[in-house]
């Protein structure tokens, strides 16, 4: 998944991203069996049209999305991925992003049961939208052939 991509699913399928600076927010319906993410690389919209590129744009559209397919709030759990320090060694859109996500999921009374943030290592990972388990790698080097192409 790209950096403004939101994705849900009711049937099993495997959600892939690769992340620097950028954040991945999972939803799981644990009762369901359902899951969902969002990738998002800007904390939030200031002056700028509210898009999923944003992290509350993106978590919200991710809540929208899982409420359309019959997720109640209190039936999910959130996980929170990336955020590391720029090249630059900046980490204020990582740190940001991250901060943006975790009162956004507190707001909705969502539980975050798994947390992978800041650091200076690289992120690739995959989500289970059927299990809603993680495999999240670390790396010192992201390269353009981290990039899945599996259509997510």
């Amino acid at each position: 998944m790209s950096c403004g991509d939101v994705v849900v699913s009711k049937n099993e399928a495997i959600l892939n991203a690769v992340m620097g600076y950028s954040v991945v927010v999972t939803l799981y319906n644990k009762i369901k069996g359902a899951g969902g993410m969002c990738h998002f690389d800007i904390p939030k919209a200031k002056n700028a049209a509210l898009t999923t590129r944003h992290g509350n744009g993106a978590i919200l559209e991710l809540a929208r999305k899982m409420k359309k397919i019959g997720s109640k709030r209190h039936q999910l759990e959130a996980q929170i991925i990336g955020g590391s320090k720029r090249n630059d060694g900046s980490q204020s859109h990582g740190k940001g992003s991250v901060k943006i996500a975790e009162n956004l999921l507190k707001k909705f009374q969502v539980p975050v049961v798994s947390k992978d943030v800041g650091g200076i290592m690289g992120r690739k990972m995959m989500f289970n939208t059927l299990t809603g388990e993680s495999i999240v790698v670390k790396t010192h080097r992201l390269r353009s052939s981290d990039w899945l192409t599996d259509g997510h």
